[in-house]
């Protein structure tokens, strides 16, 4: 993957968006506040999608944009962005993530010892959660799980040396999901340094009901591209175990679920809990069986612009 020429006295900020201008804004205005002395900050925005409301966010906080199009997932635009970046510490954010103050000056710290840090991430507390917001609350974001048990830290907050991405490349780019994991993996094969910030924490809005079943049947798929890609790293599911996990799902569920799988003093009522779960449940079991019975895909090859706009000039 080429590369820009480094800089050791800047910070590649690196955040790919699709739609979402009011996240892109949030997140852009809460690490430029940030600026870290004797360093510059550089932000590269990749546009998946080509969406025009995201330039004039980019002209305003003085960003570099890539705009692709058609879409092609997060971990293509990732990569398209990191062909521009100069710095020697590259930082990975998602659109809508909340930078707390002190956040970047402790990411510099950090990784003054480690090579690939992954960053805590807690869940913004809604005052009227839903159901699905309030089991989001609860399960969301386990990095440090993550990062003990499966080496990776998620792209909505990592930071990484720019000579790592140099040495072993960037994202697996055939990836709508599970490009994290794969790249965290492939960092800790090579025998780089992992580390995790756990404070502070970044902030992200919890998932309405509908997203998180979405999420479930993408992150169920990549890891079928993984296991198709990566037979040895990733091994597949077996449909039989998955047929019968499936058949468990459509079971009620416990009801001492009902108050395990909720923050402790959550106000949603039981009966919005009960019928989450059960749906929830059996989401997440068809979308492991429907991973593992349908055929996977590679992307087809379609003509795909690519087009650079440089706003460095125009910061307001």
């Amino acid at each position: 993957m080429p590369t820009a020429r480094q800089d050791d006295n800047a910070i590649s900020v690196l955040i790919p968006a699709h739609g979402n201008t009011s996240g892109l804004e949030k997140t852009l205005a809460g690490i430029e506040a940030q600026q870290p002395s004797g360093r510059t900050l550089e932000f590269l925005v990749a546009n998946d999608g080509d969406d025009p409301a995201l330039t004039g966010i980019c002209r305003r906080h003085g960003a570099s944009m890539v705009s692709i199009s058609p879409r092609r997932g997060s971990y293509f635009a990732r990569n398209r962005a990191l062909e521009k970046a100069n710095a020697e510490v590259v930082v990975f954010l998602d659109a809508g993530v909340e930078v707390p103050n002190g956040w970047l000056p402790a990411v510099i710290s950090a990784l003054e010892t480690a090579d690939y840090l992954a960053c805590a991430i807690d869940i913004v507390d809604a005052p009227h959660p839903t159901a699905s917001e309030a089991y989001e609350m609860a399960h969301a974001f386990p990095i440090a799980t993550y990062l003990r048990d499966s080496h990776f830290g998620v792209t909505a907050g990592l930071a990484v040396k720019k000579r790592v991405l140099e040495e072993i490349g960037g994202f697996d780019e055939r990836l709508f999901s599970g490009g994290d994991l794969e790249f965290g993996d492939r960092v800790h094969r090579a025998g780089y340094a992992q580390a995790l910030l756990s404070q502070p924490a970044l902030l992200h809005p919890p998932r309405r009901a509908l997203s998180l079943f979405r999420k479930q049947f993408r992150a169920r798929f990549g890891h079928r591209c993984l296991s198709r890609f990566y037979p040895d790293r990733f091994p597949p599911r077996r449909p039989l175990t998955l047929a019968g996990r499936f058949l468990l799902a459509l079971l009620p569920p416990r009801p001492d679920s009902l108050h395990r799988e909720f923050p402790s003093k959550t106000t949603v009522p039981l009966w919005r809990r009960f019928s989450f779960l059960w749906a929830f449940k059996i989401c997440r079991a068809a979308a492991d069986l429907a991973a593992t019975l349908i055929p996977s895909q590679v992307l087809p090859r379609k003509p795909i612009r690519i087009v650079w706009e440089n706003f460095t000039d125009h910061g307001g």
